[in-house]
């Protein structure tokens, strides 16, 4: 908070630049002018300095005094859209234990209010003791840093999760709905194979009857001869060497 007032907003009051490697997250705008949404929107945030911290908006503005005989501050937000209600305030101490600035902390309220909703937008304003020109009261230039409440974040993140459980359930069709209440059966076990019995052994050859064998014999004239030719006495040449086959004691029957 003393850098903020030190090294930011005295420099400026006074006129003299800021450095440049910071210039570009201070903004000139007037915080009044429009609800906190609209003013922070395509403006850049400075650094977060811890990780998980929120988003900080830094701006120059001039609050203006209710009216020429009245010097407190009017916080009524764009003609009516919402009011930064005053919370609590204290001294800025620099690094001397010397107050350097005062800072006031203020919340968001939307006109209407939504109920049951925890405040969304917050400010601290950090000024310095300005000589007024005869008393008379002026606008004062102010140094604003606006951030969302660590509050309305973890509400947010929470309702946002809640949401997309519900819509998880919505998008569920009622097939889904019914195959987890009613699971499938499990499929039905694979049939055993059945067992293989060795091939029968191949049938024997066809042999002909004994009737076809002596048909074929008729049939071959080599072997077809007759019962008469098969009894009648040999040739003279054959019955001539009977007797050296048969012995002596037989003799030649031929003439």
């Amino acid at each position: 908070d003393s850098e903020l007032v030190s090294f930011y907003l005295r420099p400026r009051i006074s006129g003299q630049p800021l450095p440049d490697a910071a210039k570009q997250f201070f903004h000139e705008a007037d915080v009044y002018a429009t609800d906190p949404a609209s003013l922070v929107a395509g403006r850049l945030p400075g650094p977060a300095r811890a990780q998980g911290e929120s988003k900080n908006w830094y701006f120059f503005s001039l609050v203006k005094p209710r009216s020429a005989q009245d010097s407190r501050k009017c916080r009524i937000v764009g003609g009516g859209k919402g009011t930064w209600k005053q919370e609590r305030g204290n001294d800025v101490v620099g690094a001397k234990g010397r107050a350097v600035g005062r800072l006031e902390r203020f919340t968001y309220t939307p006109n209407p209010k939504e109920d049951k909703k925890p405040p969304e937008w917050l400010m601290t304003e950090f000024s310095v003791d300005q000589h007024d020109d005869g008393g008379q009261p002026r606008p004062v230039l102010c140094l604003c840093k606006i951030y969302q409440s660590p509050r309305f974040l973890k509400s947010a993140s929470k309702n946002s999760a809640s949401a997309r459980k519900r819509k998880a359930a919505a998008d569920e069709s009622p097939a889904v709905k019914r195959q987890l209440l009613f699971p499938a059966p499990p499929p039905p076990p694979i049939p055993l194979l059945p067992v293989l019995f060795p091939p029968p052994p191949p049938p024997a050859p066809n042999l002909p009857a004994e009737d076809d064998v002596w048909a074929h014999i008729g049939a071959d004239p080599e072997l077809n001869f007759s019962l008469e030719e098969f009894t009648a006495p040999w040739p003279c040449s054959m019955t001539a060497a009977a007797p050296s086959l048969l012995g002596s004691g037989h003799g030649s029957q031929c003439a």
